[in-house]
């Protein structure tokens, strides 16, 4: 289990339009991938960022959300792992035989695309990783 806590938006957030190649500078290539399926028919994302009101003092932040990565580690997992490996063929292992995997950064993203928290404290946040 890895778990990072990022500000939550207030209900006063703002939206934003952003160019996707932007995006991709901020989040990297691979983090990318989870914005392929929002960008429209002129290369922009619609995103949300921080407002500020009463009720969050300004900030534009109220309260924290977790992000989340969860591997069980099954039988084939523990077969694999238990061989001296690098963490390289290990990612790429699991990517490969358990599709349903989602690591703590696409997590972030899918937070980011609903509104829950901005790209740019979601970036900062898991840049520290």
């Amino acid at each position: 289990l890895a778990q990072r806590l990022i500000k939550k938006l207030c209900q006063c957030k703002k939206k934003i339009t952003l160019d996707a190649n932007n995006v991709k500078l901020i989040v990297g290539e691979e983090n990318f991938k989870s914005f392929e399926d929002v960008i429209d028919e002129n290369g922009q994302i619609e995103l949300w960022e921080a407002g500020g009101c009463s009720k969050c003092e300004g900030s534009g932040h109220y309260g924290r959300i977790g992000v989340y990565e969860f591997i069980k580690i099954n039988k084939d997992l523990a077969k694999f792992i238990n061989q001296p490996r690098d963490v390289i063929s290990i990612n790429e292992w699991v990517k490969e035989n358990m599709p349903w995997f989602t690591t703590i950064s696409n997590d972030a993203m899918e937070k980011v695309k609903m509104g829950i928290i901005s790209l740019t404290d979601a970036a900062a946040e898991l840049d520290e990783e």
